[in-house]
């Protein structure tokens, strides 16, 4: 799949922001992604990364803090440098594919996530709020089987985009009661109208008409086969592809994110058809080649034709 490909089915990305005028959901995304206000980096006033390496400028800059911030800063600041190093070893070896992924998965993902586990130090209200509004699922290298040639044609395109399988995605929990209620903490608790939305059974009668909730079709008509537990996730909201690093290789990562995207999108556009307000949200997506890292913003937009006329050349990089 190229990036020619791509453009054919009116899928575009960019590599520069300013090459086109974005939907103001977009616009509010963006500055959420770039809001660093009071992380280590804004509250040192450090913007320059070879500053964290200078003892002889940052120990006055610390100094500014009482002991227990100074003590929390610095153990950031040791963590960051240690994910650094790592990466730069991966990358002076030439490791595998593999191996970077692994590296992603141990020091961002799997601490993302952790933040939204319940435990049992969590008070009431802290577990209710990651119950009913902070927790979300991983899926890994799932086929997205609804995205099939026959649902390309009827989407009107063509069949030389391939079947997405994300290394990654971030996906909204879909609440199942009727088969295994243990595995929900909140279950006894329930309040059934605060996710209503994302009940099977809600899910099930809406794809009766048309709506798909999930990537991997699960709610198909006419479906007979039982649901694995594991697949009951809806609508992905954060979607990664890693790449090692070789020829063709960044682009090639490009050219799948955007498709994973544009497919995610799809599904979001016929949610949108049962809104009052028929907005379409946007979706991140995350692409690592080696490591360079980016985060794109894929967003529907029915002006196509002013992407066609800034479309750059097929042998540069993009930004959905």
């Amino acid at each position: 799949m190229s990036r020619t490909d791509l453009a054919d089915n009116k899928i575009f990305f960019f590599e520069h922001p300013d090459d086109y005028e974005v939907p103001d959901s977009v616009s509010s995304l963006q500055e959420t992604l770039l809001d660093f206000f009071c992380t280590v980096i804004d509250r040192l006033g450090i913007y320059h990364e070879d500053a964290f390496e200078q003892p002889s400028y940052l120990l006055p800059i610390l100094q500014v803090f009482d002991e227990r911030e100074r003590t929390r800063i610095t153990a950031t600041i040791e963590r960051y440098e240690t994910i650094k190093q790592r990466a730069l070893a991966l990358q002076k070896r030439h490791d595998r594919e593999r191996e970077w992924v692994d590296f992603f998965y141990e020091r961002f993902f799997d601490p993302l996530a952790s933040i939204f586990d319940m435990t049992a130090s969590d008070s009431r209200w802290a577990a209710r709020m990651k119950f009913y509004y902070d927790s979300f699922e991983y899926a890994h290298d799932r086929p997205w089987s609804f995205f099939s040639n026959q649902f390309r044609r009827e989407s009107q395109q063509t069949a030389r985009l391939t079947q997405p399988i994300p290394d990654l995605a971030a996906c909204f929990s879909i609440f199942d009661f009727r088969t295994d209620a243990s595995q929900w903490p909140w279950a006894r608790w329930l309040k059934d109208v605060m996710v209503e939305n994302f009940s099977r059974a809600t899910l099930e009668r809406l794809g009766k008409h048309g709506l798909h909730p999930s990537a991997t079709g699960i709610y198909h008509e006419g479906r007979q086969e039982g649901i694995d537990p594991s697949n009951s996730v809806c609508y992905p909201w954060l979607i990664v592809e890693h790449k090692k690093v070789e020829q063709r290789g960044t682009t090639d990562c490009y050219c799948r994110a955007a498709n994973d995207a544009a497919a995610a999108l799809m599904m979001l556009r016929r949610l949108a058809r049962y809104s009052a307000d028929n907005v379409i949200p946007p979706v991140v997506t995350m692409t690592t080649a080696g490591e360079v890292v980016r985060i794109w913003i894929a967003f529907f937009d029915r002006n196509q034709e002013a992407y066609v006329s800034a479309q750059p050349p097929p042998s540069e990089g993009g930004l959905l």
